[in-house]
């Protein structure tokens, strides 16, 4: 839930596999809000521990953080917020107008 954690780790993990050839393995645990799907309503957990972990929330600590450096600013935000969004919606278009692959590649690059 730290991206800057991450960051480090996959540094260290990286130079470790440079220097040495050894792998890492990297467990990198998230918390999430919503149940696993539509169907799980989530009703395992409580309305406290969710907002408890959404005060920890990765993405809004991060940018708190690259704002109180004086990185990136409220319109740099919304930039970026206004780019992403326009790349999904550029992206779902895309999907929706590609016609369905052939049947016979149904089986192609699978291995087992």
């Amino acid at each position: 839930m730290d991206v800057m954690a991450v960051r480090d780790a996959t540094l260290r993990a990286i130079e470790r596999a440079r220097k040495d050839s050894l792998p890492t393995l990297l467990e990198i645990r998230a918390y999430r809000y919503m149940g696993h799907s539509m169907s799980d309503p989530g009703n395992y957990r409580t309305r406290d521990e969710i907002k408890k972990y959404q005060e920890r929330d990765p993405i809004v600590l991060f940018k708190d953080s690259l704002k109180d450096a004086g990185v990136l600013n409220d319109a740099d935000f919304e930039t970026i917020e206004k780019d992403a969004s326009e790349a999904v919606d550029k992206a779902v278009k895309f999907a929706d107008e590609s016609p369905f692959p052939d049947a016979s590649e149904l089986f192609t690059n699978v291995l087992a």
